[in-house]
């Protein structure tokens, strides 16, 4: 099996281990739903993401809480592209890890994406990484408004290329139940 094929099957059984693990989870008062978006940058460094400035992802995180951590999982979809004719739509599954202090959360997530091209074959995308910083604001006892700042890069070797043109924001709000 080729190892882009690989990877994506891994991914994507952990991705249904833990959406089982989290929905098979007694204690519900940890589980949040979330919804929001993803406002993309043209990436400098990384250049095999399809994203230009101006994107926008539309997305869904589950999240699992235990005391200041979380675990989310999660999937946008960009129906359209600005730049970019070749490609119908983009379907990104992430799994992150969450580390949360009063009102300030960061962690490190993995992605892939699911580019539909319109003349080419569809291809999944290798995995790759974001940097998560932010803020976790309780609005209500069950809803929560996250904002963070997110960076994405293809390797941890890349992290040397670090350029704050390439942060993109991201923002959810969640229920909790």
């Amino acid at each position: 099996m080729a190892p882009m094929k690989t990877n994506t099957l891994i991914l994507l059984s952990g991705l249904v281990l833990l959406l089982a693990l989290a929905i098979g989870n007694e204690s519900r008062a940890g589980n949040v739903l979330s919804l929001g978006g993803r406002y993309h940058q043209a990436h400098s460094a990384f250049t095999d993401l399809p994203y230009g400035d101006g994107d926008l992802s539309y997305g869904a995180l589950y999240e699992v809480r235990e005391g200041d951590s979380t675990v989310q999982l999660g999937c946008s979809m960009t129906p359209e592209f600005e730049d970019r004719d070749d490609i119908d739509y983009a379907v990104t599954p992430e799994l992150n890890l969450m580390f949360i202090d009063r009102i300030f959360q960061g962690g490190v997530g993995i992605l892939s994406s699911y580019l539909s091209k319109t003349e080419e074959d569809s291809e999944w995308m290798d995995l790759y990484w974001q940097l998560l910083l932010g803020l976790r604001m309780d609005l209500s006892k069950s809803v929560s408004l996250q904002v963070s700042a997110s960076y994405v890069f293809e390797s941890w070797d890349d992290l040397g290329d670090f350029d704050f043109e390439d942060v993109e924001g991201v923002a959810y709000i969640g229920y909790a139940f």
